[in-house]
């Protein structure tokens, strides 16, 4: 009976290891009563925050925005052209800004895991959280 119980104890923890492994972004949150990735893509946020479950995102939901309006998502960073009104890449993801394979998405200026209404990445005093990417 001990040998089976260390035998499960050991597929147990391992499957748990391949599970944490699978993806360094698989930490999973409560958001507002339903449990989420946190590390989500921009499809997973908009599933509920397309207006229907939860607020939209189609604006920038009363926050100091440079842009006023939406910021697009699921798109490189920085865009193709433009580099020299963009941080280097290596200077924006030492922040919590996060890039999902070299894209910007919801996930680059949201963390779920802050408390903070909105879930800023990083503190957005006097804009700083737009300015951590864009440099003017």
């Amino acid at each position: 009976m001990r040998k089976i119980l260390y035998l499960f104890s050991l597929l147990l923890a391992v499957v748990l290891m391949a599970v944490m492994l699978k993806s360094p972004y698989a930490e999973q949150v409560d958001h507002h009563g339903y449990v989420v990735n946190a590390q989500g893509v921009a499809m997973e946020c908009l599933t509920c925050h397309d207006g229907t479950a939860a607020k939209s995102v189609s604006n920038c939901l009363g926050i100091n925005c440079l842009t006023g309006g939406s910021h697009p998502v699921d798109r490189p960073y920085p865009p193709e052209g433009k580099e020299s009104s963009y941080a280097p890449v290596e200077q924006v993801t030492m922040t919590q800004i996060k890039l999902d394979e070299g894209k910007i998405t919801c996930i680059s200026c949201h963390d779920l895991k802050n408390p903070l209404p909105l879930h800023p990445a990083v503190n957005n005093d006097g804009s700083r959280l737009c300015l951590t990417c864009h440099l003017k």
